[in-house]
This record gives C-alpha cells, structure tokens and sequence, in this order.
C-alpha cells in the first residue's frame, strides 16, 4: 500500500469528497433523503438536518 501511495498520491481525495458531499447536502438537503450524503450534512454542515421520515408523518396534510 506504501509503494502504491507513493506512486499514486490521493491529492486530498478524501477531503474533496466530504467537500463535494457537504455541498449536495447543503443545496440539495431533499436529495439526500435515505442516502449517505445525509451523513454528511448531519455532521459536517452547520445547521443542516435532513428530512426523516418522522418529518413526513408528522406534517401530512391530515390529523388522525
């Protein structure tokens, strides 16, 4: 793995994710529904929360 790194850097690939990610998550809040970019959103954006499901039952459109 050593060898491999040393003549394929990763060029901050894992920082540029949770960047890409975290921008989905921040723009697209509803497309992160059920997926793992809500991961992102949840513990890398400030004041970002997806939508759960409770979110849905608890605001249809009916009381019972």
């Amino acid at each position: 793995m050593t060898e491999i790194l040393k003549e394929v850097p990763r060029l901050g690939m894992k920082h540029n994710m949770m960047r890409c990610f975290c921008h989905i998550a921040t723009v697209k809040p509803k497309k992160t529904f059920d997926n793992f970019a809500r991961d992102f959103g949840e513990r890398l954006c400030p004041g970002d929360r997806a939508l759960l499901v409770i979110d849905f039952l608890m605001n249809a459109p009916f009381d019972e």
